[in-house]
């Protein structure tokens, strides 16, 4: 753990999309050993997205998530929140380079099971 917040575990929750205009469930997967992070996240707006995050960096309950979204194409995709809980994060996701593809925000809960 890192100042108290791993996020290690399954989560899932909602992620709203600006060409959507609207919101889907999603589902995260996320392994974190120290400043290392595994994870991989899907949701299904026009298509089905598999986001893979595979780097990321942490400054108290503030999180910046790297990676990779699959879909029709790939693109580059970062995620940036924060802990609202141990068991909880919300945040804003963006996909693309110079020009944004598409943008949201998420809020995912973990469960044990």
């Amino acid at each position: 753990e890192l100042d108290g917040h791993n996020m290690t575990g399954w989560w899932s929750g909602e992620m709203s999309s600006t060409a959507l205009q609207g919101q889907r469930p999603a589902t995260m997967t996320m392994t974190q050993a120290g400043p290392s992070f595994a994870g991989q996240a899907q949701v299904n707006f026009f298509e089905t997205w598999e986001f893979d995050l595979s780097d990321g960096v942490t400054s108290g309950n503030a999180f910046d998530l790297t990676g990779t979204v699959y879909g029709s194409g790939s693109y580059p995709a970062i995620w940036r929140g924060t802990y609202l809980g141990f068991d909880s994060i919300s945040g804003t996701w963006d996909v693309g380079e110079q020009s944004v593809i598409d943008r949201g925000e998420f809020l995912f809960t973990r469960s044990f099971q």
